[in-house]
């Protein structure tokens, strides 16, 4: 956690480190750096704590301060990724992490727990923000080869990603305060049809 973003946005030490950098290539609103331009940053590190985090929620109910709770389901892949973590294993194959550093401060201190996101066709994207690391997770059988190429445990630049993601973090945020208004509604509807 010492790579986040500290003292309140004022330090940012990851994306520090990219900006030193020569951008490999810029995007669709992304700046790109590759393992080559980067490499002093540690990709596998950083990659174990995402895929680490995911496991945990897959396996681990967390709960929420204004009630419910959050688990996402790795269904088939929850297995090959803990034999990952254990070091048993390779990288889980139709499995891709990608991961951006955020570049505005309103991202940079923001934290959600991992969610599931939509994407179309037959994959599955899980999603988490964590001051300025936004993780997405993506399994399932629609991963193409050229989406591979993008991810950071074994895409062949093992990209990170840079770009603000104040309009994605903003929206995931807004979807948390209207589930946790649902909840609330549903607790005082039980509380009166219980009264």
């Amino acid at each position: 956690m010492a790579q986040v973003t500290q003292k309140a946005g004022r330090s940012f030490p990851l994306l520090r480190t990219l900006l030193s950098c020569t951008a490999t290539k810029e995007a669709y609103g992304f700046t790109y750096y590759s393992e080559n331009v980067s490499s002093t940053i540690e990709r596998d590190k950083l990659g174990y704590f995402a895929l680490s985090v995911f496991w945990r929620s897959g396996i681990h109910t967390w709960h929420r301060p204004f009630g419910g709770s959050n688990q996402i389901h790795l269904g088939e892949y929850e297995e090959p990724l803990r034999l990952y973590l254990l070091g048993m294993a390779p990288f889980p194959t139709k499995m891709m992490l990608y991961f951006v550093v955020c570049s505005d401060s309103y991202s940079q201190n923001r934290f959600y727990t991992p969610s599931k996101s939509s994407h179309p066709g037959n994959t599955t994207t899980h999603a988490f923000q964590a001051r300025g690391l936004n993780f997405l997770l993506m399994t399932g059988d629609d991963i193409t080869e050229t989406m591979g190429t993008l991810c950071l445990m074994n895409g062949k630049d093992r990209w990170i990603m840079v770009r603000s993601c104040q309009d994605m973090v903003a929206g995931a945020e807004m979807r948390l305060e209207m589930y946790a208004e649902i909840v609330k509604m549903m607790r005082r509807s039980r509380n009166r049809i219980q009264s």
